[in-house]
């Protein structure tokens, strides 16, 4: 995309475009051309020669999006670049600035994977893995290049995906950190003590395990897999929607309460409720299992 005044891309995927720089854009306007890319997705399939993006003059603002496989992921050499919510990945250079003003945020991340779903053939969804989860900024954007909505994890209502695709699996498994945050099964995580954890994978199914609770559920649980061993200690905030909560014979929202499946009864959990963002979060959970 070659622009002299203004352009705006939301929800788009540049792919396997070949030019000597700015595969994906170059703005070569002057100080009045404005370019604005948010939820794009800028890639090549092998490691393309040139920049996926170019800006030679004017401004361009760069967030939620994805630049991967390309010599140089962004060059400037004009103009202004106001940058944050990047991913950028399998680039020989993310940025190379030799004129004009470049402003990067602090939430890009640099060489953590982008997960694609199948570069191999032209798949560039992202898949469970991706670090660009739960990574964007919320943007007003509320739906993605299919249409899903976005964001899909209203346990973190401000965090998209960063590029086109907003993830919609219900199986996603995340490395360990402090916080960890699950996509569309909805679902995160704050450690107080990881203790020797290497991963955690959050599942959403429909049916419970076991017999039914001995009180009215909602039809939705988390089936949770650490990777490692007690003792760890965090809060895991789980996620419902309305029409759960309303097709359900409970009365009072404010009354709900996450439970936990030892493995042959359902027990409620010391829960805190958030009605407004249809959310319950376990405190002090130290064993995880089926939710």
């Amino acid at each position: 995309m070659y622009a002299f005044t203004a352009v705006q891309t939301t929800n788009d995927l540049f792919a396997g475009n070949q030019a000597s720089s700015g595969s994906g854009l170059y703005l070569a306007g002057d100080g009045g051309a404005q370019a604005t890319i948010r939820h794009s997705t800028v890639v090549s399939p092998t490691l393309g020669s040139g920049s996926a993006i170019h800006v030679a003059g004017g401004t361009a603002d760069i967030f939620n999006t994805i630049v991967a496989s390309h010599t140089t992921g962004i060059r400037q050499t004009g103009g202004t670049v106001n940058e944050d919510h990047t991913l950028f990945f399998g680039n020989g250079t993310d940025v190379n600035s030799t004129g004009g003003t470049y402003s990067p945020g602090s939430n890009s991340l640099h060489g953590q994977d982008s997960h694609f779903a199948d570069p191999a053939t032209e798949d560039y969804h992202i898949d469970t893995e991706s670090a660009a989860l739960d990574a964007g900024a919320f943007l007003g954007v509320t739906s993605d290049f299919d249409g899903d909505a976005r964001p899909t994890n209203t346990a973190q209502p401000d965090a998209p995906d960063m590029g086109f695709d907003e993830n919609k699996s219900l199986t996603v498994r995340r490395e360990i950190s402090d916080t960890m945050t699950f996509g569309a099964a909805c679902a995160r995580l704050a450690f107080t003590d990881t203790g020797t954890l290497s991963a955690v994978t959050v599942q959403v199914v429909y049916d419970s395990p076991g017999d039914p609770p001995n009180f009215v559920p909602l039809p939705r649980y988390y089936l949770i897999t650490p990777e490692g061993s007690e003792p760890y200690e965090a809060t895991l905030a789980l996620c419902y929607t309305q029409d759960e909560f309303n097709s359900s014979a409970v009365g009072d929202e404010n009354q709900l309460s996450a439970c936990r499946f030892d493995g042959a009864n359902w027990n409620p959990y010391a829960s805190v409720v958030d009605s407004g963002g249809n959310v319950v979060t376990a405190l002090e959970v130290s064993t995880f299992s089926q939710w």
